[in-house]
C-alpha cells in the first residue's frame, strides 16, 4: 500500500511524518514510479495525476488539484483505492472522492466535532463519505479494511445463491428487483459494504442488514452508484455537439419540441450538461423549438439532490467560467442552477425496465446503466430505447456499452453514439416473472417434446439449423459430419416431396405448404405428412423454413398390388381433401392472427404512449410541487423580513385593487385579510393626505415613481414611495406603495439642526467677548496643530503670525502636556507691528486620564 498526501502547505508535514513513520517518506519534486509501503508528499504548486504506478507532475501553476489526483486514482485502481479527506478549506477534492466511490473505492473523512473544517464538512454533506472518523482512528481502520479486501467473503454462505436473501430483502423493502444486475457487480458492491461494516460473511452481513434499517439504504445506494459529473468525458460531449445536437433542431420551429431522455440520471449532472448544450444551440436560432428534457432514476434521494440543483464549488473544475456565470448562481460555498435552465428539465422516479418509456424522443443519453445489467435486461432496455425514439433519433451509451447493430447504426463508434434505424419500433418485452419462469419454461419444453410433431428448422440454403429429437429418425446420421443439407440427409422416400415443399415455401413465397407421402417400408405402408412454413425472426436477415413431420399411419400390412394401389389411392384422396380443408382453415387463422397482432400492437403502442404521458405529468407534478414548496418558503421569508423591518407595504394591481399587504399597514389603514381584491379608494386611513389614489393612478399612467412625506393624525411622519410593479415577464402590472416611518429620523435631524444653531450662536458670543476684551484664544494639540485661534475677536489660521517667540510658547505647552497642570505665564505677541506682553492661562484638555490638547487665553497687561 502506498500513501499520497496532497496538502495546501506540505512543508510542516515532512518532519512529523518522517519522525512518526517506519516507512520511507518521499518529498516529491518530479514525476516518479510509486513503490509499495511508501508515503509521498506532493508539492503545493503542482497538478498531479496517477496512471497505474506512475505519479505525474505538471508544470508549476500555483495550485494543488486534489480533484484531478483522486479522479486519476479512481480511474487507475477502481475498487482498490481509498480517498481520505482531512481538515482544510474549500471543496477541492470532493468531486475526486465522489469518483473514487463511483469506482468502488472507499471514502473516509476526518471527524472533528463541532469545529470540523470546511472541506470534510462539505464532503460529508454530499453523502459520498463511507466513514467519518477521528484522525487517530483512520490509519488502523484503513489497514483493517485493506486486510479484509484479500478475503473472498461473498462465498462464505451455505446457500446456492449467496445474494438471494439480500436481493429479496431489497426488493421487499424498496420495490426494486436487482436480480437483473450482473452478479459480479453486485458482489463487488456487497463486499464493499461488508468491509465497511466489518462483517466476515454474507450470512453475518444479512443478519446485520435486517436489524439495521439505515444500512439497507446505504446498500441500495451503493448498488445504484453510477458515474456522473458535469460534461464527463469531454471528447464525448464535443462529438455530441458536432454530430448530434444540430440534427435535433433540423426542421423544427417555435411550435415544435426537442425531447430528450436521460435514464439513470442520479444527481443530475449529466442532465444539466445536456440541457446546457441544447440551450446554447437554441440561442443561436431565430425561432428555436421548445426544449423538454426528462431525467429519471429509481433513487429518490439522488433525485431530490438533482431537483435542488445545488453543487459544490469544485464543479468549476468541469464547468467553464462562462457557463458558470450564465447557468449558475454562486451562493456562499456552492453553486445553484438558474431557474431558466432548471425549468426545461423534469426529474421523476422511473424504472427503465419496469415502467413505460417516454415517446417521440430525439435523443436518449444512458451512460453507465447498461454495463450493470445482464444480457436479457440489456436487450429489453435497448428495445425500450428503440420504441421510445423517433425515426432517426439518437442514442448515447457509455464507454463499455454497445447497441444492437440490427436496430441501431453506430455513427460514432469511438464515443458510442448511435442512430435508430428506420423501420417499425420494437415493442419492449415484459420482464420475466421471477422464480416461476423456469418451471413454466421447462414444462412448456416437455409438452412440446412429447406432443408436438417432430420439427426441423432450415435456413435459406436448406441446411439444418435445428433438429428436434423426435425428427432425428427421419434424417440419416451417416453424412452429418460432412453436410447439414436436409435434402441429402432426409429419408429417400421423403426427398422429392420435401424438395417441392421447400421450393414452394421459399421461392414461391407461400406461407404454408403441405405434402403427403405414402411409401412401403418393411412390408408396411407408411403415410407421412410434411408441412413447411416460412418464418421470420427479428435478428435474422433471411427467412427460415420450419418443417414438421407427422406420421399418419404405419400399421397396415402390404397385400396384393391391387390392394396396395387401392389403399394408397383411397388414402391419398382422403388426406388430400382433409389437407385442403385444413389448409383453408390455417390460412383463415393466419389472417385473423395477423389482424389480431396488428390490433394488439396498436393497443400496446397507445397504452405505452398513455403511460409516457402519465409519466410526463407525474414528472411535471413533482417539479411543480417542488417549485411551489420553494415559492412558499421564499414567500414566508419575504413576509418575515418585511415584518421585522416594520415597513408598511401594499401591492396594488393595474386597477388599484389590493393584491397583498404587510401587517404594518394595519397601523395606517383600516384593512383586513378580506379586503384583498377591493379598490384602495374603499379604505379609510390615518394620513393627512387625500390624493393617495390619484398619486397611484399617476404612477400607472406615467411609470414614474412618486416620493413624498406625509403626516399621520397621530403626529408621526411617513415617507410614501409609490413605484411601478414589474412582473417576471417585465410587464407593468400594478403599483407598490411603501410607507416608511421617518418620525425618529426627522426628530434626529431637527436635533442636529438645533445643536448646530446653538453652536453657531455660542461661537458668535465667543467672538463678541473676545473682541470686546481684546483677548487672545488658542486651542491646539501637542504638535501645535491649531483647531481654532482668535486674536481680538477675529479668527486666524496661523498663530506664528502673532506669537513673537513660538519656541518659548511651545516650551510652556509641553510642560502642561507632561504634567496636566494649568500654567500661567507671560507670552510676547506682536500686535500692530509692536511686541506686547500678554498674561496667558494655559489649561489642559483631557480624554479620560490623557491630555489631548490645551486651551490658552491671553489678556494684555
Amino acid at each position: 500500500m502506498s500513501v499520497v498526501f496532497a496538502m495546501s502547505d506540505p512543508r510542516h508535514l515532512m518532519k512529523r511524518l518522517r519522525d512518526a513513520s517506519a516507512v520511507p517518506v518521499v518529498d516529491v519534486r518530479k514525476s516518479l514510479s510509486l513503490e509499495p509501503d511508501h508515503i509521498y508528499v506532493l508539492p503545493k504548486d503542482r497538478e498531479t495525476s496517477i496512471t497505474k504506478r506512475w505519479l505525474a507532475l505538471d508544470a508549476p501553476n500555483g495550485h494543488v488539484g486534489r480533484d484531478r489526483l483522486l479522479r486519476s486514482l479512481a480511474d487507475s485502481y477502481g475498487a482498490d483505492c481509498a480517498a481520505i479527506i482531512l481538515g482544510g478549506p474549500g471543496s477541492d477534492g470532493v468531486l475526486g472522492a465522489k469518483r473514487v466511490k463511483e469506482a468502488g473505492g472507499l471514502t473516509i473523512c476526518q471527524l472533528a466535532g463541532a469545529d470540523q473544517s470546511e472541506l470534510p464538512r462539505t464532503a460529508s454533506a454530499t453523502g459520498i463519505i463511507d466513514l467519518a472518523l477521528p484522525a487517530n482512528e483512520i490509519g488502523p481502520r484503513l489497514v483493517a479494511l485493506a486486510e479484509s479486501a484479500r478475503e473472498d467473503v461473498v462465498a462464505s454462505t451455505d446457500t446456492a445463491d449467496p445474494l438471494a436473501g439480500i436481493l429479496e430483502l431489497l426488493q421487499t423493502r424498496t420495490g426494486h428487483d436487482f436480480a437483473v444486475y450482473k452478479r459480479a457487480v453486485l458482489q463487488q458492491r456487497l463486499l464493499r459494504r461488508m468491509r465497511i461494516r466489518q462483517t466476515a460473511t454474507v450470512v453475518e452481513y444479512e443478519r446485520f442488514l435486517r436489524k439495521t434499517p439505515g444500512e439497507l439504504a446505504h446498500l441500495f445506494r451503493d448498488f445504484l452508484i453510477s458515474v456522473t459529473d458535469f460534461f464527463r468525458d469531454a471528447g464525448t460531449f464535443e462529438a455530441l455537439a458536432a454530430r448530434v445536437i444540430p440534427t435535433l433542431f433540423e426542421g423544427k420551429g417555435r411550435n415544435d419540441e426537442v425531447r430528450v431522455w436521460v435514464p439513470g440520471c442520479a444527481t443530475g449532472e449529466e442532465a444539466y450538461s445536456i440541457a446546457i448544450m441544447l440551450w446554447e444551440y437554441a440561442a443561436r436560432l431565430a425561432s428555436p423549438p421548445r426544449l423538454q428534457l426528462f431525467a429519471t432514476d429509481i433513487d429518490e434521494e439522488a433525485l431530490r439532490d438533482a431537483r435542488a440543483g445545488i453543487y459544490p464549488e469544485a464543479i468549476a473544475t468541469d464547468v467553464t467560467p462562462h457557463r458558470l456565470q450564465q447557468f449558475f448562481t454562486h451562493e456562499v460555498d456552492h453553486y445553484r442552477v438558474n431557474d431558466e435552465l432548471r425549468d426545461i428539465i423534469s426529474f421523476a422516479a422511473h424504472s427503465l425496465l419496469r415502467d413505460a418509456p417516454f415517446s417521440r424522443l430525439d435523443l436518449i443519453s444512458c451512460r453507465g446503466v447498461l454495463s450493470y445489467l445482464d444480457d436479457a435486461a440489456t436487450q429489453r432496455a435497448l428495445a425500450t430505447f428503440h420504441h421510445a425514439l423517433r425515426r432517426d433519433g439518437h442514442l448515447l451509451l457509455g464507454a463499455d456499452e454497445h447497441a444492437s447493430a440490427s436496430h441501431f447504426l453506430a455513427i460514432d463508434p469511438e464515443h458510442h453514439i448511435y442512430r435508430r434505424e428506420a423501420g417499425d419500433a420494437l415493442v419492449p418485452s415484459a420482464p420475466p416473472s421471477g422464480s416461476s419462469a423456469a418451471p413454466g419454461r421447462d414444462l412448456h419444453e416437455h409438452v412440446l417434446a412429447t406432443h408436438a410433431p417432430p420439427g426441423v428448422l432450415l435456413d435459406d440454403k436448406l441446411d439444418i439449423v435445428y433438429l428436434s429429437e423426435r425428427a432425428q429418425p427421419y434424417f440419416g446420421a451417416a453424412d452429418r459430419a460432412v453436410t447439414r443439407n436436409a435434402l441429402k440427409l432426409v429419408h429417400p422416400a421423403l426427398r422429392p416431396a420435401l424438395s417441392r415443399a421447400t421450393y414452394a415455401a421459399g421461392e414461391l413465397r407461400r406461407s404454408s405448404v403441405a405434402r403427403t407421402v405414402v411409401f412401403e417400408e418393411d412390408r408396411r405402408l407408411r403415410t407421412i405428412e410434411l408441412r413447411v412454413r416460412a418464418v421470420a425472426m427479428p435478428d435474422v436477415d433471411n427467412r427460415l423454413l420450419l418443417l414438421t413431420i407427422e406420421e399418419l399411419d404405419r400399421n397396415h400390412d402390404v397385400g396384393s398390388n391391387e390392394q396396395r394401389v387401392s389403399t394408397r389411392a383411397s388414402t391419398t384422396e382422403d388426406y388430400e381433401a382433409a389437407l385442403d380443408e385444413l389448409r383453408a382453415s390455417n390460412e383463415e387463422l393466419y389472417v385473423m392472427n395477423e389482424e389480431l397482432r396488428s390490433a394488439t400492437d396498436e393497443i400496446e403502442r397507445g397504452r405505452s404512449e398513455l403511460h409516457a404521458v402519465n409519466d410526463e405529468l407525474s414528472g411535471l407534478n413533482h417539479q411543480l410541487s417542488a417549485r411551489l414548496d420553494e415559492l412558499g418558503r421564499r414567500s414566508n421569508d419575504l413576509q418575515e423580513m418585511l415584518s421585522i423591518a416594520d415597513v408598511g407595504v401594499v401591492f396594488l394591481d393595474e386597477d388599484l385593487k389590493i393584491r397583498h399587504f404587510t401587517p404594518s399597514m394595519k397601523q395606517l389603514f383600516n384593512v383586513i385579510e378580506s379586503d384583498i381584491g377591493r379598490p384602495l379608494s374603499d379604505l379609510t386611513h390615518q394620513l393627512d393626505c387625500d390624493d393617495l389614489v390619484a398619486s397611484a393612478q399617476q404612477v400607472v399612467a406615467t411609470l414614474y415613481p412618486i416620493e413624498r412625506a406625509v403626516r399621520a393624525r397621530s403626529g408621526r411622519r411617513y415617507l410614501v414611495r409609490m413605484t411601478p410593479h414589474r412582473s417576471r415577464e417585465d410587464r407593468i402590472d400594478g403599483v407598490v406603495c411603501r410607507f416608511v416611518d421617518i418620525t425618529e429620523r426627522l426628530h434626529a435631524e431637527e436635533g442636529r439642526r438645533r445643536a448646530e444653531d446653538e453652536l453657531s450662536a455660542a461661537e458668535l458670543r465667543l467672538e463678541l467677548a473676545l473682541r470686546t476684551t481684546g483677548a487672545v484664544l488658542i486651542s491646539h494639540d501637542a504638535e501645535l496643530r491649531v483647531s481654532c485661534a482668535y486674536l481680538r475677536g477675529k479668527r486666524v489660521d496661523d498663530i506664528a503670525l502673532f506669537l513673537a517667540d513660538r519656541n518659548d510658547y511651545a516650551a510652556l505647552t509641553r510642560r502642561v502636556f507632561a504634567t496636566g497642570i494649568t500654567t500661567v505665564a507671560d507670552v510676547a505677541i506682536t500686535l500692530d507691528g509692536t511686541v506686547q506682553s500678554y498674561r496667558f492661562r494655559i489649561e489642559p484638555m483631557f480624554d479620560q486620564s490623557h491630555v489631548i490638547g490645551v486651551t490658552s487665553i491671553g489678556v494684555g497687561h
